[in-house]
């Protein structure tokens, strides 16, 4: 059962420092999306000439440090995985008003990663080295 669960990375089970390591890893992939997301609608806003102009540069300033922690995520560093999961979980809950249903059950799969990242985060930091 545990191999099906792998298979697809939403649910990455963790039992050893390799499969700690690797949810961290990533974890780090929702949060640089959502910081690419953020990019891509703030220059969307950026360019349209009607919508407020402000809010992009809001939106662009606002991903640079999601895609820093995400890219951290992803080097390795373990210790922003809650960083990276409160962040994630705090844009999903907030997307729930926002989003329609269909979008939520894409960011439901991908809010899993990021709470294996918190997970592996968790047995690292109970079996240090």
């Amino acid at each position: 059962m545990a191999e099906a669960q792998n298979r697809f990375g939403f649910w990455i089970p963790v039992h050893d420092r390799a499969s700690a390591m690797y949810a961290v890893w990533m974890s780090g992939l929702p949060v640089f999306l959502i910081g690419l997301s953020l990019v891509l609608s703030g220059l969307v806003l950026l360019v349209d000439p009607v919508s407020a102009m402000g809010l992009g540069w809001v939106l662009a300033a606002a991903a640079l440090p999601l895609i820093a922690i995400g890219l951290r995520l992803r080097a390795g560093r373990a210790w922003l995985a809650p960083v990276a999961c409160a962040l994630f979980l705090g844009t999903f809950a907030a997307e729930i008003w926002l989003m329609p249903t269909w979008g939520l059950v894409v960011r439901g799969l991908v809010a899993l990663i990021a709470l294996s990242g918190l997970r592996g985060w968790w047995w690292l930091r109970r079996h240090p080295e």
